[in-house]
């Protein structure tokens, strides 16, 4: 199992592939890579069942004020940028760049969920992914509202190409156990994140990472 678990994510985070060095995706290549026939084809094979087939769009500017708003409180408050996926709050309150979310996808009592953000460039992608593992490695330990947080970075690829965040939260024996993967080719960045109470779960959503990170360097880019 172990080895299985190992040779899934080298081919998620084995990021030194055929692809472009600078891939540039339009709004277009994004929607393909994330939910086009072919990486639905590939979900399906997974025995994954998209709860609709319509991916959400919106600005980061937009996202970032709908899931601030009201939200509790994260102390210390430098921690919010370690709390939310693909955004870090005090650098994105005006950006113009994409954010994406697939349907959930489920299979049995796993439910996965995908989130992408399209960036202007190669380098500001390579950079923001940069600065949001930082955050990350930088919060070990924060509390959001009553939840005690505690999230973890590890399988780091070169270059800013992503990495995998194991997140615990909850409090007491209430908790939620949640692993992330989170990948980027040229100036697409995609998070992969579902509840891993099992192995199976586990290894599902590897699959599911793996398919659309196929995708994601299969020349679809300009």
């Amino acid at each position: 199992m172990k080895r299985l678990l190992a040779v899934a994510l080298l081919a998620v985070l084995a990021l030194s592939g055929c692809a472009a060095d600078k891939a540039t995706f339009t709004d277009a290549d994004a929607k393909a890579v994330l939910f086009g026939q072919v990486t639905q084809a590939s979900l399906t094979s997974l025995s994954l069942t998209p709860s609709s087939n319509t991916i959400a769009t919106d600005s980061v500017k937009n996202y970032v004020a709908g899931v601030t708003d009201g939200a509790a409180g994260i102390k210390p408050a430098e921690c919010a940028n370690a709390a939310r996926l693909l955004i870090l709050t005090d650098q994105d309150k005006d950006s113009a760049d994409t954010f994406y979310a697939l349907p959930n996808l489920t299979s049995g009592k796993t439910v996965i969920g995908v989130k992408a953000r399209l960036f202007a460039s190669d380098s500001a992608a390579q950079k923001f992914i940069a600065d949001f593992q930082k955050a990350n490695e930088d919060c070990p330990k924060f509390t959001a509202g009553t939840d005690q947080v505690e999230v973890t970075v590890s399988e780091a690829a070169d270059d800013s190409k992503g990495f995998r965040l194991d997140t615990v939260a909850g409090v007491d024996n209430q908790l939620l156990t949640i692993r992330t993967y989170i990948v980027r080719e040229g100036n697409l960045a995609v998070a992969v994140q579902a509840k891993t109470d099992t192995d199976e779960d586990a290894n599902l959503l590897i699959a599911a990472s793996a398919a659309i990170y196929a995708q994601l360097t299969n020349g679809q880019a300009e």
